[in-house]
C-alpha cells in the first residue's frame, strides 16, 4: 500500500544533515512533547527548515516539509498522531 510520494529534494531545500545550526536540531529534541501512536515514535520540529523530523518505530525517518509550528502543536495534540498523519498532512505536505 503506496501512503505519499517521496520526491527528489528540492534546491532550496536541506537536507537532514546539512542543517545550519544542529545545535537548533537538538534544542527542539530536548523540548519536544511524547509522541504517544502505534507507528509514530517521535516528532521532532526543526524552525528553521519549517520541517518537521518523523521518526517511525521501524527507524526509518522522514521531513515533512512546510509544516508551521501551528501545524505542528496541532499534530502534537491531536488524539490520535497517525489519524493526523493520515487527514491533514501526508496528501498536503512534501514528506521526504
Amino acid at each position: 500500500m503506496k501512503y505519499f510520494e517521496i520526491s527528489k529534494i528540492p534546491k532550496t531545500i536541506k537536507p537532514l544533515k546539512e542543517f545550519s545550526t544542529p545545535e537548533s536540531v537538538l534544542e527542539a529534541m530536548l523540548e519536544e512533547d511524547q509522541v504517544l501512536s502505534s507507528w509514530i515514535d517521535d516528532l521532532t520540529y526543526i524552525p528553521d527548515q519549517d520541517a518537521v523530523l518523523m521518526t517511525l518505530l521501524s527507524g526509518r525517518n522522514y521531513m515533512v516539509y512546510d509544516m508551521g509550528e501551528e501545524m505542528f502543536d496541532a499534530w502534537i495534540d491531536a488524539p490520535s498522531q497517525g489519524v493526523f498523519w493520515h487527514e491533514y498532512i501526508r496528501d498536503f505536505h512534501q514528506v521526504m
